[in-house]
């Protein structure tokens, strides 16, 4: 079995590389250094080696991600998806975010309700509230139950504050191209077609 040898520190940071008989063998952090008792003369084998090198990239993984959660809440979906950008190994994805996990920092039912709520404050459809939970890595089971727990309430209210709002704006167009332009920004602020055609007959009677 082969012995440390020595530790040089790499930088400015809290990472060492770890020789074995000489030799860099791997790089860790100071935490993890501490958690497995990595000291000059200890022995280390293989298998312990692949052990430090698992649990230090989960530690970065988990640090990455928490300096992710620190300008929003995001799924866990949505951080896997940030740290296979960032070229982690899927072991170390996973036991951060299990980690996170654990002490609440990822809740994928709060942030569902959360975001649910959020988006509709938006004034826009339930379709592309949905469309964008769903983005933001969220189950289809979590984004239907929170839209379920808000209801449809206020749905009509929102595209007819829209609409008129939009009418004003356009007053001088003629009224079939207005009527037409009215349907297609109603369905990109993601209402459905029953609604959309509601609030344009309200909004642009058609001429008898």
């Amino acid at each position: 079995m082969a012995h440390i040898t020595d530790f040089h520190r790499i930088g400015r940071t809290r990472r060492y590389q770890v020789l074995v008989e000489g030799a860099v063998a791997l790089e860790a952090d100071e935490e993890v250094i501490a958690r497995f008792g990595l000291t000059k003369g200890r022995a280390l084998g293989e298998d312990e080696m692949a052990e430090i090198h698992r649990a230090d990239q989960a530690l970065l993984a988990s640090r990455a991600a928490l300096r992710l959660l620190k300008f929003r809440s995001r799924s866990r979906q949505e951080l896997a998806r940030a740290l296979r950008g960032k070229k982690f190994e899927e072991e170390a994805i996973q036991v951060a975010l299990e980690r996170l996990e654990s002490v609440g920092l990822i809740d994928d039912e709060r942030l569902a309700g959360h975001l649910a709520r959020q988006l509709r404050e938006r004034k826009i459809g339930s379709r592309l509230v949905r469309q964008k939970m769903l983005l933001a890595g969220l189950s289809r089971e979590l984004t239907d139950d929170a839209l379920a727990a808000l209801g449809e309430e206020g749905e009509l209210q929102r595209a007819q504050e829209l609409a008129e709002k939009y009418v004003r704006r356009s007053a001088a167009e003629a009224p079939d191209r207005l009527r037409r332009r009215l349907y297609g920004y109603l369905q990109r602020r993601g209402f459905d077609d029953g609604i959309c055609r509601q609030v344009i007959e309200q909004a642009l009677p058609a001429p008898d």
